[in-house]
């Protein structure tokens, strides 16, 4: 078992998915192109990819147990900058399946990924486009009669349940979504969570190893171990001050992570007071 590859496979999908969430919140992302954000960060996992995969093959589960083999199935998933690393990938992951090492459903995806960017018809289903009113619909599949049963065999619900979901996201996604104040907002979190919240900032509180002031923010350096805690607050913060951009940045060879807490204009400043930080009024 890997750990420190585990957690950055991890942080990988949670990069993805955080700048994702940032260009949905800016009505950014369903915009014709691809975005420059998002192109930077999936080169960058690209490149990390493919020398992953050729130091270790696919990372499966007794590499980095289960959570960090979605990763990277997930981060594969949005490789489509590199045609020739998602064509390599169904291979390896192909092995990786027939081995138990992964699970079903991720080389599903990738298969129709890759067959779909070929011009081919997929197999399963999981690939979408436009539709003419404005949602999304299925790209062109093989034997559409025989998909839900494609599906079943590797553990995915029906074509129609999905189509519903994306859709449904889609819709969520393309309403117009006004900044959010700077101003945390604890009735997002419930009772419980309100006192997670409290006992994870104590805690994480009394493990920074180091501070560094950023021009948008703060970073805040901790030992390796508090990776858990930091993911955890996180998790709380982002929903009671979704104005706040959070990073972590992993040193494998020093055991320690970094915390960064970022955000448009007036965040800083908030941060600042919040945190009682040198300079706070």
């Amino acid at each position: 078992m890997d750990e420190a590859l585990r957690v950055e496979l991890l942080e990988m999908e949670r990069l993805d998915r955080a700048a994702r969430a940032d260009l949905v919140a800016r009505g950014e992302l369903h915009r014709p192109g691809y975005h420059p954000e998002m192109e930077d960060l999936h080169r960058r996992h690209n490149a990390r990819l493919r020398a992953i995969i050729d130091a270790h093959g696919w990372p499966g589960y007794s590499l980095v147990s289960a959570d960090g083999c979605r990763a990277a199935g997930f981060i594969v998933q949005h490789a489509i900058l590199d045609p020739v690393l998602q064509r390599r990938c169904v291979d390896v992951l192909g092995e990786a399946v027939a081995r138990g090492e992964a699970a079903p459903f991720m080389l599903a995806l990738l298969i129709d990924r890759v067959r779909v960017a070929e011009g081919q018809p997929q197999l399963y289903g999981t690939q979408y486009s436009g539709a003419l009113d404005g949602g999304v619909e299925p790209s062109p599949i093989a034997d559409p009669e025989g998909v839900d049963e494609r599906r079943r065999a590797v553990g995915l619900g029906t074509l129609a349940e999905n189509t519903a979901r994306l859709n449904a996201q889609h819709r969520r996604e393309t309403g117009a979504r006004p900044p959010a104040p700077i101003a945390c907002d604890l009735s997002a979190l419930s009772a419980d969570e309100r006192e997670r919240r409290g006992t994870v900032d104590t805690q994480l509180r009394a493990a920074v190893q180091q501070m560094r002031d950023l021009r948008d923010g703060y970073a805040f350096r901790f030992p390796l171990e508090v990776y858990r805690l930091a993911a955890d607050f996180i998790d709380l913060e982002r929903r009671c001050c979704p104005f706040i951009h959070f990073g972590l940045d992993l040193e494998p060879d020093a055991d320690a992570l970094w915390l960064r807490l970022t955000g448009r204009p007036g965040v800083k400043e908030f941060l600042q007071a919040e945190l009682h930080l040198p300079g706070a009024s």
